[in-house]
This record gives structure tokens, sequence and C-alpha cells, in this order.
């Protein structure tokens, strides 16, 4: 467990490790993705499976989990928690989080970003398009 210690040293003791931070800050850029991926690994690694538990995930957490396993490189694993996500969120795609108002200009970037690395579906649904006024939409969307 020194790479636990080691990581809570740098982050200041902010997290324990394995908290959905881990994919989180790497997510928005907090800590490098490098020491994100450390982390996940510890927590994975964790014998106590009640810390793996995803009920209490929303659908941010799902596309930040997916979205920056596929920014490491760990494509499989991305598409593997993207079908999880599309099974509690089944209308989740990458123009719904791009017009969020929670997140800013550079966020919605990296969430486009990401979620388009981890497979994500990328254009809203008809339905989802009538609820926005001025939707902001991804070009490869605009032809839909």
């Amino acid at each position: 467990m020194d790479k636990a210690i080691t990581i809570a040293r740098i982050e200041g003791g902010r997290r324990e490790a394995g908290s959905i931070g881990t994919v989180t800050d790497c997510f928005r850029g907090h800590i490098p993705c490098a020491l994100a991926d450390d982390r996940e690994r510890l927590w994975t690694e964790t014998p106590d499976p009640s810390l793996h538990a995803t009920a209490n995930y929303n659908r941010d957490k799902w596309v930040f989990k997916a979205g920056s396993l596929a920014a490491l490189g760990r494509t499989a694993e991305a598409k593997s928690w993207v079908e999880q996500a599309l099974k509690v969120f089944p209308d989740l795609n990458a123009e719904l989080m791009n017009n969020d108002p929670g997140y800013n200009e550079a966020e919605h970037r990296r969430l486009v970003e990401t979620m388009r690395l981890a497979g994500f579906p990328l254009c809203l649904t008809k339905e989802q398009l009538d609820k926005f006024e001025k939707p902001r939409r991804l070009p490869e969307c605009q032809k839909s």
C-alpha cells in the first residue's frame, strides 16, 4: 500500500484511493491521467466488493469513467463501461452532455472528445432535440 500513501500525499489527502475522484479528477484535468490510472488499479485490486458498486453512479460518473478509460487507451474497458452506462441511461449521448449547462466550454470539448473515444452515441434523439431551444450540435449530427 505504499502506492496509496504516495497518492494520498500527492493529492494532499483530499480523497481516499478509489473514490470516484480517480476518474473525475483525471477527466477535469485536476490530476494526471497516469496518477488516476494508478489510483484506479488500487481501487480494482481492493478485496472488498462493496467498493466496486456502481449502483450510485449518476449519468456523469458513467461518462467520466468510460471517457477516462478511453483517454488512457484502455478502449476495451471503456466500451464495456459504455455498454453498462447505456443500460442505465439508454438515451445518453455526447450531444446531451455537450448541452449540459453545468459544464464550461473546455469541459464540453473534453466530454465530447472522450465520449467519442469511448464509443458513446454522439447525437441527440429527435425527442431530446425538441427539448432544446438552441441545441449545441456536433457537425456530424447536424445532418440528421
